[in-house]
């Protein structure tokens, strides 16, 4: 195997793999609604916007419409602190989702835990993950980092 061979087996495969939003709700902004639609045309993507933007609502509108889509869970992983506002802020915009912090969920939906509890829940239980606050995952050779990447990778919708 050659340099440039090398290097092709190591790219992420580009384009798009998601669907087309199935609803966009009211309470977004245009650009939020832009970046929702577009993060779940790509079906693995990030939304990196800065403080008082809004990631709340677009990862909780981005997670409902991938439950819509999938028939599925979607965990929302967050630092323990975020977890209860997540929940009112799902609730703010008529959205269900509920903290769970022992791994036991019960039928489609929304659920949001804390990075510390991860090994509590089984990746196959779920369509899709979304990483609040992903600062967390900022150590290269992190235990955290290494965790939530193994969770993830063979789900197909990652935000």
């Amino acid at each position: 195997m050659n340099y440039d061979q090398y290097i092709a087996a190591k790219t992420h495969l580009s384009g798009d793999h998601g669907f087309s939003p199935l609803i966009t709700p009211s309470f977004l902004y245009d650009f939020q609604a832009d970046l929702v639609t577009w993060s779940l045309r790509k079906g693995r993507a990030a939304i990196f916007a800065d403080c008082g933007l809004g990631k709340t609502p677009m990862q909780l509108a981005w997670a409902k419409n991938v439950v819509e889509h999938s028939g599925g869970r979607v965990l929302v992983l967050c630092p323990l602190a975020v977890a209860n506002q997540t929940q009112r802020e799902a609730e703010k915009f008529g959205i269900e989702a509920q903290v769970v912090r022992d791994g036991k969920i019960r039928g489609a939906g929304i659920y949001i835990s804390n990075y510390e509890r991860l090994h509590y829940f089984d990746r196959g239980d779920f369509t899709g993950v979304v990483c609040d606050e992903s600062s967390i995952l900022k150590n290269f050779d992190g235990a955290t980092k290494k965790a939530v990447t193994e969770f993830m990778r063979p789900l197909p919708y990652r935000l």
